[in-house]
């Protein structure tokens, strides 16, 4: 089949990476020439036009048979007027929902699914009663275009409050969310097709380093190992409700003894490239597989597995001479903080992955 892929970056690599063997061609819409080197090589590029119909780009793609994305931050109107021409998975509804803040929240809220504590406002009195209301630390985000930290405030205080409210400028509707005292974050990603099958990865359990993701692995034991039962209870009725065709990921925080859904995202997802080497099938295949209407992959766990992001520098590839070791180098402009690769560890041990992935962390951020 021909697919066509909204973006450029990493995701759209790697699931062109899946796709290829699974004898798909592909053709991606990027933003810029620059924007598009994790994909040179890859497929066909097209650059987006400002303004453009649907039925002008779907023509210079090549007319796709099926359209996806990576990321959720696109043109809901434009996807659908896309489905004039063929598929597109997700569906757009399933798209407005999770690329706004406010809409997914309210969606959670009307499954009964539990969520952190949570209020809007686009004025700054709205937010100043929305963070009086919780007390402090709050965490102020964008409904709007905020991932990886971006468009984000953490307010610990008086102090941090009137350095925003001084600075604050008048924008879309803004989501106050009480902060929690987490013990674990944790992901879950699944993938289900148009007749409804739904299989799930493993949990995994993520760490952050400045809002950004810097490490998966896949949860093999207790205590931790509980959630995961919830965790696919939770997703399940999510992908039900949304009629979801694709992969889909999860992410959650564990609060006294309590899973609470943090986010979702609806495609490939960071917290999911363990699966490359933990998995038979991974997520990218499996996103290929859905869309493509082909059989779903094996999701089971095939042992100890973790990623480490590499944020915003090279490596010395004599670091990488260890063994059960991938590296995914994503072809990117080193620039601070910016995903340009990752890699992904095996074990037969849990332990010895942890202190393997310890070591590594410590190798590439030594400062």
């Amino acid at each position: 089949m021909h697919i066509g892929i909204i973006g450029s970056g990493q995701l759209a690599r790697m699931l062109a990476e899946a796709g290829r063997k699974l004898n798909h061609h592909f053709t991606f819409v990027a933003e810029s020439i620059e924007a598009a080197a994790p994909v040179i090589g890859f497929g066909e590029l097209v650059l987006s036009k400002e303004g453009e119909s649907a039925q002008h780009l779907y023509l210079r793609m090549g007319k796709p048979d099926v359209l996806t994305l990576e990321s959720e931050n696109v043109d809901v109107q434009l996807l659908r007027s896309f489905e004039h021409f063929c598929k597109v998975l997700p569906t757009p509804d399933a798209i407005e929902i999770c690329q706004h803040r406010k809409n997914e929240k309210l969606f959670l809220k009307q499954l009964e699914l539990p969520t952190v504590n949570f209020r809007f406002g686009q004025s700054l009195a709205e937010l100043e009663k929305a963070v009086a209301e919780f007390s402090y630390p709050v965490i102020i985000k964008s409904c709007l275009s905020g991932y990886d930290g971006k468009n984000q405030w953490r307010i610990k205080n008086l102090q941090d409050w009137q350095k925003f409210a001084e600075s604050y400028k008048k924008q879309t509707e803004l989501v106050v969310e009480q902060c929690v005292p987490f013990s674990h974050e944790l992901s879950l990603v699944a993938v289900r097709c148009e007749s409804g099958e739904t299989r799930f990865y493993p949990l995994s359990e993520n760490r952050h380093k400045n809002g950004i993701l810097l490490s998966s692995k896949v949860v093999t034991e207790d205590p931790l190992l509980q959630y995961e039962a919830v965790a696919q209870q939770y997703l399940q009725k999510i992908v039900e409700h949304l009629e979801y065709v694709g992969v889909i990921a999860m992410e959650c925080f564990v609060v006294g003894g309590q899973l609470l859904i943090n986010e979702l995202a609806p495609r490939v997802h960071n917290s999911g490239h363990w699966t490359q080497q933990g998995c038979p099938s991974s997520q990218f295949d499996n996103h290929i597989r859905a869309i493509c209407k082909m059989p779903l992959g094996d999701t089971a766990s095939l042992g100890p597995t973790a990623m480490l992001n590499l944020l915003g520098r090279g490596i010395n590839l004599q670091d990488m001479r260890l063994p059960g070791a991938t590296m995914y180098w994503y072809n990117k402009e080193c620039k601070p903080g910016r995903k340009v690769g990752h890699i992904n560890l095996q074990d037969v041990s849990q332990l010895n992955l942890q202190q393997r992935l310890q070591s590594l962390e410590k190798l590439f951020y030594a400062d």
